[in-house]
């Protein structure tokens, strides 16, 4: 479609802060931030963070309403908190999830400018920048206007390739080929893993009919761009294949199947590498992996075969069989390698599944040819024509009977004319050509170049063989294979079962490990690349970036329950140099562990963290690493606690007023979740007047508390009748404020009832933010009424407490989003 032709030259106003974001980053320091101080703001963002969290999740796909109070609940916490990160990453993946494009834009704009490094953060926001532009040629005019300015200096090399991608892209949509084929090689120069510029470059070799060569180097391309992708490298050995380059082919399907760590369901797969193996000159090789395939196969319909059928359900469980041209190469193999009984069992088989099928009747005629067995049955089914004699192999297969039987001036006078393009009158013309006669040996590479993959091939090869005169490789194979050669060996033929050559190193860390009650608890993951060679970070790269965070909290050693699991987005750079390495940190007390922390003020808690990256599930629910995952633990992490003795009960209700507004805080944090507590029959006299204390000293500070404060404290008021009627005043005062931060929190936490009247005012109040925080309650309690009545989550009323994964921990595939294929793993690196 002809794009419009207006043309912009003026610089959009956004560039004027991405200069001084481009300006920043040059500066950057590698050294850590300082740790996060302690303030009541902080408490109160922190708590914000995990209600969000909380908000998320439930059974199924997360709805408006919860998207609506998370979107509210964090925008109130980047008000409070607008140069903390962690919290505007996680605004950008709840943007991202509900697919709010202005919310994204805001989000990668405060990413990037509180981390310039991030050129990945950096790479979207220019996306959605130049996906503004109404034109195709005003989208490639304002990424040069980026590549020439003074902002590019601060681009990494993979940055610049890939805005010089998306201007190849937006030139070929233009129909600007010129242009389009002139990009992509200065992007891969610039960064040589950029696998969309590889990609298209092939994509440009096939469109246009490129040679062989030219599409084998754009295939290389994408395999030293992504070493991962597996589909590439089957395609490169396919190719290579074609090429009779057979000992780089079969390297390739070895590599392929060793990366996928599993069985190809594919079996032309197994077939082409079959093919490969005997050009190679490897038959009792390519014989055992046939065998392999079979073995595995019949033992997964044994299994399904053991497996129940529900009662009424259809009988679905799979029957696997090895296909009938890999029983026929099995049948040629054994009988090249003169194993008879072999043969004959192997032969038995073939006949057995495809006799009585009349569909199967040419597939049969082949066999026997190929086989030189039982050529009476070829005769029977060309006169019973279950074969058509208008079918173009009706010929071919009367012409190859002829052939062994021995009339070879018949067979000649059929075959001869159909040589030069079907493979298998090639193959009996060869036959009929003496063993001397360099003829011969043209007529069997013929046979091959028309049908590489095929059972005329593997004739061929074994008549190649048999005579010790393999197939010469063709010269772009050969130039293709010796550019393989040179890679190294991380991308040629990588070994991931071998710990040596695992490419990444990660490293959890939480320091001190030891902490009191609400104090914030970060772990850094520090991610390494320890290959000599630059490697693209995923998404849409090779080095897996997606940590599975497990912890396992314990209360006086007995288990507390498994938390759900977090998922950490390690994403931010677009590639990792050699020896370079990501730090990414984490609030764990941001999290459901830190919501159990929080809530638990009397309980001494320890946790042990194990961090997976690239996990993969099971279907029994534990998880393993991918192929080039790894995996970390940390020592005993401890948070330490007070018992709600008399003597503490008295501090807490003195640091009510104590100068130090955090430690008056934690104290009425602690204070108001004493409610059950202080209702026991045994409670000691002397403690029997400690809730009137109590509730008076909180409902007389809490009018003089901030805002700030004041949501904090509604925040831990627990919804057990004990601490409702010891706390009645506090919540009258409350429900009577007028804050916003006051109005969300109590919306959020204290609030049960769809049709209570703190909902009704909420949505009189003149905040936007709080009218649409009480609809969006109104909303989630009546969706969870409806779900589960009597189902609340403690602390957020009415919210379902399922194990169902909130979207900013979704659950782990058990299947990665490259096309890396299914994996397994050494049992020891099973995790509960």
């Amino acid at each position: 479609m002809a794009a419009m032709s207006r043309r912009s030259t003026d610089r959009p106003l956004w560039l004027i802060p991405l200069l001084a974001l481009a300006a920043l980053a040059l500066q950057a320091r590698a050294q850590d931030p300082e740790p996060p101080r302690l303030t009541v703001t902080s408490l109160l963002v922190d708590q914000q963070v995990v209600l969000a969290r909380k908000m998320l999740e439930g059974q199924g796909e997360v709805r408006e309403d919860q998207f609506s109070r998370a979107s509210i609940l964090l925008r109130q916490a980047t008000r409070l908190a607008p140069q903390d990160e962690q919290i505007w990453r996680m605004v950008l993946e709840l943007a991202d999830m509900s697919k709010n494009a202005p919310m994204t834009l805001e989000a990668l704009d405060q990413v990037v400018r509180l981390d310039p490094r991030d050129d990945r953060a950096m790479l979207r926001m220019i996306q959605h920048r130049v996906g503004n532009e109404q034109t195709l040629e005003a989208r490639i005019a304002l990424i040069d206007r980026l590549l020439s300015g003074e902002q590019a200096a601060s681009f990494s090399p993979a940055l610049r390739s890939r805005l010089l991608s998306a201007t190849a892209i937006f030139a070929r949509e233009n129909n600007d080929w010129t242009r389009f084929r002139a990009t992509l090689p200065k992007a891969l120069a610039l960064d040589p893993t950029n696998v969309e510029a590889a990609s298209l470059l092939y994509d440009l070799a096939v469109q246009r009919k490129g040679s062989v060569l030219q599409q084998g180097l754009a295939l290389l391309a994408i395999v030293r761009a992504d070493p991962m992708l597996l589909d590439a490298r089957r395609q490169l050995a396919d190719l290579l294949l074609s090429r009779r380059a057979f000992h780089a082919a079969s390297k390739g399907y070895e590599v392929t199947t060793r990366l996928r760590q599993g069985v190809h369901e594919d079996q032309g797969f197994f077939f082409a590498w079959v093919v490969a193996l005997i050009g190679d000159g490897r038959q009792d090789d390519a014989l055992d992996l046939i065998n392999q395939v079979d073995a595995y196969y019949q033992q997964m319909t044994r299994m399904a075969a053991g497996s129940p059928v529900p009662e009424g359900q259809p009988d679905r469980r799979p029957a696997m069989k090895l296909i009938p041209p890999l029983q026929l190469v099995r049948l040629l193999l054994l009988q090249a390698t003169d194993q008879p009984t072999g043969a004959s069992a192997a032969l038995d088989r073939i006949i057995s599944e495809l006799a009585g099928d009349p569909k199967a009747a040419e597939a049969l005629a082949w066999t026997y040819l190929l086989a030189d067995a039982h050529l009476d049955q070829v005769e029977t089914i060309l006169i019973k024509g279950l074969i058509p004699d208008d079918s173009p192999n009706f010929t071919l297969i009367q012409g190859m009977l002829k052939c062994r039987e021995g009339n070879q001036d018949a067979a000649r006078d059929l075959l001869e004319p159909l040589a030069q393009e079907h493979a298998p009158a090639a193959l009996a013309m060869a036959w009929m050509t003496p063993d001397d006669d360099p003829q011969r040996h043209d007529l069997l590479a013929r046979v091959f170049d028309l049908s590489p993959a095929s059972p005329f091939a593997v004739a061929a090869l074994l008549d190649a063989n048999r005579r010790k005169q393999p197939l010469p490789i063709l010269p772009d194979g050969k130039n293709l294979a010796d550019r393989i050669d040179q890679w190294p060996t991380l991308i040629a033929t990588p070994d991931i079962e071998d710990p040596l050559n695992r490419r990444l190193a990660l490293k959890i860390t939480v320091s001190p490990t030891t902490y009191s009650y609400l104090e914030p608890i970060t772990a850094t993951f520090e991610l390494r690349n320890l290959s000599r060679l630059a490697f693209s970070m995923a998404p849409n790269g090779t080095l897996p970036s997606m940590l599975l965070l497990q912890a396992s909290p314990r209360q006086g050693g007995d288990s507390m329950g498994l938390l759900q699991d977090q998922v950490v987005n390690m994403s931010r750079r677009l590639r990792l140099e050699p020896d370079q390495s990501i730090s990414v940190k984490v609030r764990l007390d941001r999290a459901r562990l830190g919501d159990l922390l929080a809530t638990s003020p009397f309980s001494s808690i320890s946790f042990t963290l194990i961090g997976l990256l690239d996990p993969r599930a099971t279907p029994d629910g534990r998880f393993f690493t991918g192929p080039l995952g790894a995996r970390d633990s940390t020592e005993l992490i401890q948070r330490t606690a007070l018992a709600p003795d008399e003597a503490s009960i008295e501090g807490w209700i003195n640091a009510v007023h104590d100068p130090d507004p955090v430690e008056q805080v934690r104290a009425m944090a602690r204070l108001v979740q004493l409610g059950d507590t202080l209702v026991s029959p045994d409670l000691p006299d002397a403690l029997k007047n400690l809730p009137a204390r109590i509730a008076d000293a909180l409902a007389d500070r809490f009018l003089r508390l901030p805002p700030i404060a004041q949501a904090l404290l509604v925040r831990f008021m627990p919804q057990t009748p004990a601490s409702t009627d010891m706390l009645q005043k506090v919540h009258a005062l409350a429900q009577r404020s007028d804050d916003p931060l006051v109005a969300v929190i109590y919306l959020a936490t204290q609030v049960t009832d769809p049709d209570s009247p703190v909902i009704d005012a909420g949505l009189r109040h003149p905040d936007p933010d709080v009218q649409e925080f009480a609809q969006a309650t109104r909303v989630a309690l009546r969706a969870a009424a409806q779900a589960a009545p009597g189902n609340h989550a403690p602390g957020t009323p009415g919210m379902p407490a399922g194990p169902g994964a909130s979207p900013l921990s979704a659950p782990v595939q058990s299947q990665p989003a490259t096309p890396a294929g299914s994996t397994t793993e050494p049992a020891d690196d099973l995790v509960k």
